[in-house]
């Protein structure tokens, strides 16, 4: 995942609608003000998530659910797939439960150390992974069985904090993150229930092009299972 694919990409919507023919498509223009308000939350949400570890061996997010227990989003490359990161979700209830935490209030390195230590054990098979050039290319994320539905309870903390985890792994700029964990939220909140796979999991298709032209106020498209959603 070079970073020179997150490079600004001229002329790329007649190539991205083109691409697209014979997908089912739903518009999100009739929800403008719902997005605006995710948009909003979003924002909000991205600036209490905290990078709590960044570097060549993991990546780890902090975030506060709205009931004010604390979740971590953890990301790695995958060891034997280029150019696929994978990720865990867990909460910390569950990293004390599972004897990773001996209790909270303990300092951001020892809490990123145990969170990388179970990133392992706490991993449902979700993963990110990119695809084609910086033109016509992007990434896709699967979220499992499991960390579809709590994704899709949380909402936007949630997928704030995987839009922060998307910029960390990837290299993407903090306005096409923002954009990320904005799309993700629509996503999710939308299509889940008429995209998901029977088995409850799903994948997100974001186009390069896409994330870019959204944090240019421009139109673009991402992809909830075989359902095209253009924005």
């Amino acid at each position: 995942m070079k970073k020179s694919f997150f490079k600004t990409v001229s002329v790329f919507l007649a190539v991205l609608m083109l691409s697209m023919a014979f997908v089912p498509v739903v518009s999100a223009q009739a929800d403008q003000q719902k997005i605006t308000a995710l948009e909003n939350e979003i924002a909000d949400v991205m600036s209490r998530t905290e990078l709590l570890k960044d570097d060549a061996e993991s990546k780890v997010v902090a975030a506060e659910l709205d009931d004010g227990s604390v979740f971590y989003a953890v990301s790695w490359n995958d060891p034997e797939i280029d150019g696929r990161v994978n990720f865990a979700l867990m909460t910390e209830a569950d990293l004390i439960s599972e004897g990773y935490l001996k209790s909270s209030g303990l300092s951001n390195f020892e809490i990123a150390d145990a969170v990388t230590r179970a990133s392992y054990s706490f991993w449902n098979g979700s993963y990110i992974s990119t695809y084609g050039n910086s033109v016509t290319g992007g990434f896709n994320m699967y979220l499992s069985p499991v960390d579809a539905p709590f994704v899709f309870n949380n909402g936007a903390t949630v997928a704030g904090a995987l839009g922060r985890l998307v910029f960390a792994a990837t290299g993407l700029g903090s306005t096409v993150a923002y954009a990320v964990g904005v799309l993700i939220t629509v996503a999710i909140k939308a299509m889940y229930h008429f995209g998901k796979n029977p088995d409850g999991s799903i994948v997100i298709q974001v186009p390069y092009a896409s994330a870019i032209a959204y944090a240019a106020g421009l139109p673009g498209y991402i992809k909830v299972g075989s359902i095209t959603y253009w924005f």
